[in-house]
């Protein structure tokens, strides 16, 4: 799953939520202030902050998924959530209290090294760690600058299949 970040003033947020038929209509909305890209390693992140490959304790379940969904966008190969503006000064909170050590401790958990996701992903294990450390504080840091700028989150998510 490829997961695309986007940060956006609550007030733009409710025009998105009225208007937008795809995710891509939102991933090119001129009001979106920033965003970061997770790309296919968005599912071990979230086990990573979690400790489950789905769902999880709030608010970091949300960080990467999303805790409210587009009404206008069904659920399929994409899909489309957002977190509101309190959310993410909750989540930005919750991912600043985590560090890069804690972020190692959780991928040599035994839980992770025996999880298929981290068995899917082509990474040597060296190689995917410094991936998730990357990607983490890119989400650190993008959840801190929305949460001091008091926006929303939106989260798109594509499940990409591999052909046979």
């Amino acid at each position: 799953m490829n997961s695309l970040l986007l940060s956006i003033a609550p007030n733009d947020l409710e025009k998105i939520l009225v208007d937008a038929e795809s995710i891509q209509e939102i991933s090119y909305d001129p009001d979106v202030q920033a965003s970061v890209n997770i790309r296919e390693i968005a599912q071990a992140l979230h086990f990573i902050l979690t400790g489950k490959a789905e769902g999880g304790e709030a608010p970091l379940s949300f960080a990467i998924s999303g805790e409210y969904p587009f009404p206008h966008i069904k659920n399929g190969v994409e899909s489309a959530f957002y977190n509101s503006s309190i959310l993410t000064i909750e989540i930005a909170d919750a991912l600043h209290d985590i560090s890069s050590v804690e972020i190692d401790r959780r991928f040599q958990q035994e839980e992770f090294q025996q999880s298929q996701l981290y068995h899917h992903l082509s990474l040597k294990a060296a190689a995917l760690q410094e991936q998730l450390e990357q990607s983490f504080f890119q989400l650190k840091n993008f959840y801190r600058h929305a949460a001091d700028k008091n926006q929303a989150v939106i989260c798109l998510h594509v499940n990409q299949f591999k052909g046979a």
